[in-house]
């Protein structure tokens, strides 16, 4: 094989990959951390793609050190569609956390920042918009929780981007 047709190969691998490495896009679009009258923590996902993901084998984790609750997924999540992760209602009411997405080779898909809620009221952080992701902690609001569907705009924020 000449060094030509390496280098064609070689590129057309790396154009493969780095296209492939933007297929995957489900982020932890929403998180309950505190629920109302014991209610059970969850994770919203969203799937900002154009394509159905299939979500068998991934795992969200809520963790607030030394506690750590692990979510198991199956089945698709459709394009801009939502999938709501619902926790064990026997977990601890921690009331501040980190979650984390892993896909079924334990690769890293999404992570939040830190985040705290003490009031045990139906408000969640939420991204703003749905998918909103600079990585940034601007990335979400605390707002009236949209369980499983859009967060909507601005309406019910508490503050952006603040621990609470």
């Amino acid at each position: 094989m000449s060094s030509n047709a390496k280098k064609a190969i070689l590129v057309l691998l790396a154009l493969f990959l780095a296209g492939s490495a933007g297929l995957c896009t489900v982020v932890v679009n929403e998180v309950e951390l505190s629920p109302s009258d014991n209610g059970t923590k969850w994770v919203e996902l969203y799937n900002t793609g154009d394509e159905a993901v299939d979500l068998t084998g991934w795992t969200a984790t809520i963790v607030d050190e030394p506690w750590t609750g692990q979510i198991g997924m199956n089945g698709p999540i459709e394009p801009k569609g939502f999938l709501v992760a619902e926790g064990d209602p026997r977990w601890a009411q921690s009331i501040n956390g980190t979650v984390t997405l892993t896909d079924s080779t334990g690769n890293l898909v999404d992570k939040t920042p830190a985040l705290s809620d003490s009031r045990y009221n139906d408000f969640t952080w939420a991204r703003i918009p749905d998918g909103k992701d600079t990585g940034t902690i601007a990335d979400f609001a605390f707002v009236m929780g949209t369980k499983g569907r859009p967060n909507g705009g601005t309406g019910g924020i508490i503050s952006l981007g603040s621990s609470h």
